[in-house]
């Protein structure tokens, strides 16, 4: 019974042979691993895409650890999210149900789906990784692409950032400037209790709780990110 476990268990366990982990630079800048590497270490800075070994050029050496401190980092991630999630579905709906109420739940649970769907990716990432890395290098032995897929997945990248950091910033000016708050407080609690009320109609404000909602506004590049990732994965397909 044993020997059967593990011959079933092997079976799962896709290896990649020595022979084909060293390849020509032109090559390997071709490899999806070698592409999205910027893109996945942008998720794992951000907490929601909780694979070690990215910086690496073989695929074998990515791996998920369901017991880490990314995976642990990334829980209260999903956590947070559903948490926001939940009491601006309280205020929304505790309120008239105008649709501009809305945007903030589906908002937050899209995120939270989001990166439950990172997971699950992550958790089988070193599987199919190895698999397209072998398939790719059959396919670029005897093609060679002309199109430079790193350089326009880290221009894509880029972008990306730049649109929401100036997102961010004509935000806070917006909630800063805006004539008709909600409460008569200025600076940093002004902002963070406009832009959260519907979580400080439970809980009373501090300067703690406001910082953490002030670094948790970053889910939106959450959203950003992961859009833009699952495109690549989904649009580049060289097989």
């Amino acid at each position: 019974m044993l020997t059967e476990k593990m011959k079933t268990k092997n079976k799962k366990t896709l290896v990649i042979p020595k022979n084909v982990i060293l390849v020509d630079k032109d090559v390997k800048r071709q490899m999806s691993h070698y592409c999205l590497r910027s893109l996945l270490i942008f998720g794992r800075c951000l907490n929601i895409f909780p694979v070690e070994g990215l910086m690496n050029h073989n695929p074998e050496k990515h791996k998920f650890k369901f017991v880490s401190i990314k995976m642990l980092l990334t829980i209260l991630m999903c956590v947070g999210t559903t948490i926001c999630c939940l009491l601006a579905s309280i205020k929304s709906f505790s309120a008239a149900m105008v649709m501009h109420r809305l945007i903030s739940p589906l908002f937050y649970c899209h995120i939270a789906c989001t990166i439950i769907l990172n997971i699950t990716i992550s958790k089988k990432w070193n599987e199919y990784i190895c698999h397209i890395y072998i398939e790719e290098l059959k396919f670029l032995r005897k093609y060679k692409p002309d199109l430079n897929l790193k350089t326009k997945i880290d221009a894509i990248l880029t972008l990306t950032i730049c649109s929401v950091i100036l997102e961010h910033t004509f935000a806070i000016a917006s909630f800063s400037l805006s004539q008709d708050c909600l409460n008569k407080a200025t600076g940093f609690e002004h902002y963070i209790k406009k832009q959260y009320h519907y979580i400080y109609d439970h809980v009373n404000y501090n300067i703690f709780n406001g910082a953490t909602l002030f670094l948790d506004y970053r889910n939106d590049l959450e959203f950003w990110r992961s859009d833009n990732h699952f495109n690549q994965l989904s649009l580049y397909q060289p097989i």
